[in-house]
């Protein structure tokens, strides 16, 4: 009976162990270990199986027939899996149940025998086998029997086995197995058949032949397989399994097949013959899902053999995917993430969110252009108040100078009658401190600055010293042939009364920037400068005196020979101008000045062409422009319409002048000549500076251009406002209206007396604190009405500053070493060896710009001036000398002819020009276009044949 109970507790906790397995087989997902699903089926029948063997045997006990003779069965073979079991059971050998035993039972008596007095169950010699262990488990030894007697004797308790060895590819790569307390179902396979009981009504428990079940739990590799199965001795083996029960599932992670699980290893095993046709599809889907970066999708791989041969769209690939829906939400593909039960409302989320988004992107993005602007305004306004406040700042502290510099300029005035008698130092700088779109369009901006390096032959004077600060270093054969020059003219020791200065941070500092300013960025040119005038009477000669002029000035503490600079700039504007002229009662051309706007422009044009219908030519000046750059031309001839109005003698009315005026809108821009067309190429850019700035309109004299002179005369307003004349010149102009050099005397006014003009000019300038070298430009013509022989003039121009014209007298009177006649301007030498003249003259060309000069060597150019005779004769005061402002390899050089007429220095200036032209040889055919006020060789060259051809005197007819 014991043993009857025993078989069926065993069978009790078969199913309850089974029913447990089959729960946790439910809770596992699928998706990891597809065969759970086969698992699950076959554990069902084997459950169902059991139960009907445990009715069978129950209902065998109730009928009383309780014997189980099981001795002539023979223990079938164990395979290798049930060898590696953990639990083996089977009914005992021998067992009998009682009816009396199972009466009282079912009477409810209570038995009170011992446990000891029960039947002793029986060991066989398969429980030995089978281990001490076994029969722990089993009950048939109690837990706290000691056991040290059965392990002294006998085998001993632990034998050493061969351990089973399974195939690598049995162990895949990933297993996700949820612990459980004994025995993990994930990995459980089963394999098992169950032979059908046979239903009998009445069979002796004797002659049914039970069968042997075996439950199995096998670890391979990583792994835990399942299995129940019948005892059958050709069990199938792990690969047959996983193709037969696998669906086939397999991952791709990344846009890369995870191919060494053995999902897929049996996928390809199964379809080995097409695999050649999957593996294109699985490398398409890989494609796909890298494409849209998708983390992780599991295929099947059964829906893929389904694409073979057909063309793959995306809805195919979708229906591969085990996990649609994860998926879906990386395919950003319209007619795919919107499909399912739920795409509808997917969609409309969407449109939601990307409508919201727009809205929120609209007004993000107004705000940014919101913030930005007011970003943009917040810092224009900024640098706005920054340079705002540093203007003020240096206006403080420029006015804090200025009241010093005053300082020292009142006391060069009061002492000027003492310094002028005694030994001083001038510190000449040859700077352009103008404008900066002037500068910039000056060619050879740096060597422009240098022109008037002709000053230091002011050494001649033995109390007067000079220190010239040049824009850059000069070469050392400039140096010495000036050095030179200066022995020859018996200056003893000129290096100690010459010093010649440059900026030392010249080389790093912009080209267009000028001389004075480089001077005050360059701290150890200071220095020098500090040093040299130190307990020395010296005063600055400048070009333009600017507000730089006035830093350098109090930085060295020594006065300026010139004016307050914002009144000398604005007198030296052609509008300026003309209140000096009218102010000194100098005759001025009819016109208008301080224009600033374009319709002020035309209507003043208008009213001076109605009013003067007899002007033929009109000419226009932009204020800060100087030789000739900012001019232009209206010819009266070539407008048709105003033309056709001089042949009534009445007066214009309104109506008229209102037709003029519409009739100058229309062909002015057509009409004008621009006398520099390379820095204004139309007439618009041209009004646009002109009303930027502003300029004047003057008419020109009523003769033919070649009966028209143009003379500038240069004196120097001292500081006690007594006035020298430095010199009167001829403008010798390259093209209309443009200078390109100058001649000495000059001779469009003969009887001109000077001294009074420079007087009744030079004491207007000097009330208005304006004292230095001033230059004035003049016009001549002859008397339209014819009554007096004497040509008259125009005063049209006046500059507060040293010219270039007025700057080469010092070294035109060092050379001659004789005197000018204060009134007529013409110079005379003292001591000649030709008795019958005394006079002297000189051309004048600051700047003769040739390309292939530089090409030609220092020593070998003035070897070939002494070949070819270019010199200058010490004894008859006579010749051709170079006035270099830089080096020869600059390409720019000076030229001064001077005679004992102009006849004679134009033939000396023609040679030498000839000269130049033979060792630079021919121009460059390529035309220079950019935008500078450069006056060609070739021009310059022209120019001085039509002098020489006008000069020379007709051969007498027969």
């Amino acid at each position: 009976m014991s043993d009857v109970n025993d078989m069926g507790k065993m069978l009790l906790g078969i199913q309850e162990r089974l029913s447990g397995l089959k729960d946790t087989l439910k809770t596992l997902d699928t998706t990891y270990i597809p065969q759970i699903t086969a698992i699950s089926s076959q554990m069902e029948k084997v459950q169902t199986n059991l139960k009907q063997q445990s009715e069978q045997l129950l209902f065998k006990v109730i009928n009383g027939d309780t014997t189980q003779d099981v001795s002539g069965q023979k223990h079938p073979k164990r395979s290798s899996l049930s060898a590696a079991g953990e639990l083996h059971m089977k009914p005992p050998k021998y067992s009998y149940v009682s009816k009396a035993s199972l009466n009282r039972k079912s009477s409810g008596q209570k038995s009170f025998k011992k446990s000891y007095d029960e039947d002793v169950p029986c060991i066989t010699e398969n429980d030995i086998t089978k281990g001490m262990f076994n029969l722990i488990n089993r009950g048939v030894i109690p837990k706290d029997v000691d056991l040290t007697p059965a392990f002294t004797r006998g085998a001993a308790p632990f034998v050493s086995k061969t351990m089973t060895v399974y195939p690598g590819n049995l162990k895949p790569q990933q297993v996700f197995v949820k612990s459980e307390e004994m025995m993990p179902p994930q990995n459980f396979r089963f394999d098992f058949t169950v032979s059908a009981i046979p239903k009998t009504t009445n069979m002796n428990i004797k002659q049914l032949k039970t069968s042997n079940y075996e439950i199995q739990f096998e670890k391979q590799n990583t792994s835990l397989t399942s299995k129940i199965s019948e005892t059958d001795p050709n069990p199938r083996g792990y690969n047959e399994l996983m193709d037969t029960f696998s669906s086939h599932f397999f991952i791709i992670r990344k846009g890369v097949t995870l191919d060494t699980t053995p999902e897929f290893i049996s996928y390809q095993r199964t379809y080995v013959k097409i695999w050649e046709k999957i593996a294109p599809i699985i490398r398409t889907i890989e494609s796909f899902l890298a494409n849209f970066q998708v983390p992780k999708a599991i295929l099947d791989g059964k829906k893929i053999v389904d694409l073979i041969g057909r063309r793959i769209i995306e809805e195919d690939i979708m229906d591969c995917f085990v996990n649609k829906e994860e998926v879906r939400i990386y395919i950003k593909i319209p007619r795919i993430q919107f499909q399912g039960e739920s795409g509808k409302e997917k969609a409309a989320v969407v449109i939601q969110s990307m409508w919201r988004m727009h809205k929120a992107r609209t007004a993000y993005l107004q705000l940014q252009f919101l913030m930005k602007k007011a970003s943009c305004i917040q810092r224009a306004f900024r640098r706005f108040m920054e340079v705002k406040n540093t203007r003020r700042k240096t206006a403080m502290v420029f006015k804090d100078k200025l009241a010093v510099w005053k300082q020292l300029q009142q006391k060069f005035k009061e002492e000027w009658p003492v310094i002028s008698q005694k030994k001083r130092l001038e510190i000449h700088i040859s700077s352009l401190s103008i404008d900066e779109a002037r500068r910039v369009t000056m060619q050879k901006f740096l060597v422009r600055q240098n022109l008037q390096i002709s000053r230091i032959f002011k050494v001649q004077d033995p109390n007067i010293d000079i220190l010239y600060i040049s824009a850059f270093e000069m070469t050392p054969e400039i140096v010495s042939y000036y050095m030179k020059i200066l022995e020859l003219g018996n200056i003893a020791d000129p290096i100690s009364r010459l010093n010649l200065v440059s900026p030392d941070l010249g080389k790093h500092i912009p080209t267009h920037i000028s001389t004075t300013k480089a001077v005050l960025f360059s701290p150890k040119t200071i220095a020098r400068l500090k040093h040299l005038v130190k307990r020395r009477t010296a005063y600055i000669v400048p070009g333009n005196v600017s507000k730089d002029e006035i830093e350098l000035a109090v930085m060295l503490g020594v006065p300026i020979l010139g004016g307050d600079p914002n009144k000398a700039a604005l007198f030296s504007t052609k509008s300026g101008s003309k209140r000096i002229l009218t102010s000194a009662e100098v005759p001025v051309p009819p016109g208008a000045y301080d224009i600033y706007d374009e319709k002020e422009f035309m209507a003043t044009l208008t009213r001076l062409i109605a009013n003067n219908l007899n002007i033929d030519v009109w000419l226009f000046k932009i204020d800060n422009e100087f030789s000739g750059r900012g001019h232009a031309s209206l010819d009266i001839m070539q407008c048709k319409y105003i033309k056709n109005l001089r042949k009534s003698s009445d007066e214009l009315n309104e109506e008229q002048q209102e037709k003029i005026y519409h009739y100058l809108t229309k062909a002015l821009s057509k009409k004008v000549k621009i006398a520099v067309p390379s820095l204004y190429s139309n007439w618009r850019e041209y009004m646009k500076e002109f009303v930027r700035v502003g300029g004047v309109i003057e008419a020109t004299p009523l003769c033919l251009p070649a009966n028209v002179g143009s003379a500038c005369v240069c004196f120097c307003i001292e500081p006690d406002g007594n006035v020298v004349l430095s010199g009167a010149y001829d403008k010798l102009e390259a093209r209309r209206y443009v200078t390109a050099g100058y001649m000495f005397p000059q001779n469009s006014l003969p009887n001109m007396n000077f001294k009074m003009l420079a007087d009744s000019i030079g004491k207007v300038l000097y009330e208005k604190d304006i004292f230095g070298y001033v230059s004035v430009d003049l016009v001549s013509f002859p008397d339209p009405s014819g009554n007096s022989p004497h040509p008259l003039f125009w005063a049209v121009d006046l500059d507060c500053q040293l010219s270039v014209s007025g700057s080469v007298m010092p070294f035109f009177d060092f050379l001659m070493e004789g005197s000018l006649d204060m009134v007529s301007g013409h110079y005379h030498i003292d001591h000649s060896i030709d008795q019958k003249t005394t006079e002297r003259c000189f051309m004048y060309l600051p700047v003769i710009e040739h390309p292939g000069i530089s090409k030609v060597l220092y020593k070998t150019f003035f070897y070939m001036c002494r070949v070819q005779g270019i010199s200058f004769d010490l004894e008859l005061k006579k010749g051709t000398t170079f006035i270099l402002p830089d080096c020869i390899q600059s390409s720019v050089i000076g030229l001064l002819t001077m005679g004992g007429s102009p006849l004679d220095c134009s033939k000396l200036l023609l040679n030498s020009l000839k000269f130049v032209e033979t060792q630079a040889g021919d121009l460059p055919l390529l035309k220079d276009e950019s935008r500078d006020d450069a006056i060609s060789f070739s021009e310059i060259l022209s120019m001085v044949k039509l002098i020489n051809k006008k000069l020379t005197p007709k051969p007498k007819r027969k």
